[in-house]
């Protein structure tokens, strides 16, 4: 059989790779996203060598909690074509129990594009560049910065959860920044 399938038409094996990519991909994005939020300077090298529970040659060392509660997510919502987003809410919290939301990241599986992206290890590899960029682009927010100053009396919380994004807590004159998609229809 020519290992060469489609993604809009792979094999057994292939779609249950592409959906535990996925799953991994979603796991890491969380912990890239709230990790950042945590205050303190990090240092993510990549790791040329992956082992074991390495995904994405991205060397992080994941929240047991976090992971945990991403986990539990998944498995009760799985993110799927047509199935709710993945969110994560980054939001200000106060000594006087007051919240104020920054941000809210959506995690989506869109419609599959009819591209022939070969075999699942190149998507595979364009997930590990899409979790790169989101590395990037979260360290380059203003939350980023706000966490590692920690203010007094003040500490960033998150909320995850599966469902349509919370935007209107974001107040007005919020914007929305597209981050990247990749062709299987994964966006950020």
């Amino acid at each position: 059989m020519d290992r060469r399938q489609t993604v809009a038409h792979p094999s057994p094996q292939d779609k249950r790779d592409l959906d535990r990519y996925v799953k991994f991909f979603t796991q890491k994005a969380v912990q890239v996203i709230v990790q950042s939020r945590k205050g303190g300077k990090q240092k993510t090298a990549s790791k040329p060598n992956s082992s074991g529970e390495d995904w994405f040659n991205l060397a992080i060392t994941d929240d047991t909690a976090l992971a945990v509660e991403t986990k539990d997510l998944l498995m009760r919502n799985p993110l799927s074509v047509g199935a709710q987003p993945v969110c994560v809410e980054i939001s200000l919290q106060t000594a006087e129990e007051q919240s104020l939301t920054l941000e809210n990241w959506t995690i989506v599986l869109r419609r599959k594009c009819e591209r022939n992206l070969g075999h699942p290890a190149v998507v595979y590899g364009r997930l590990g560049l899409l979790l790169r960029s989101i590395l990037s682009v979260s360290r380059t927010l203003p939350a980023y910065r706000m966490a590692r100053k920690q203010l007094d009396g003040m500490t960033l919380a998150y909320r995850l959860y599966s469902g349509s994004s919370t935007r209107k807590s974001l107040g007005e004159g919020w914007h929305c920044c597209f981050i990247a998609a990749h062709c299987m229809g994964l966006s950020v």
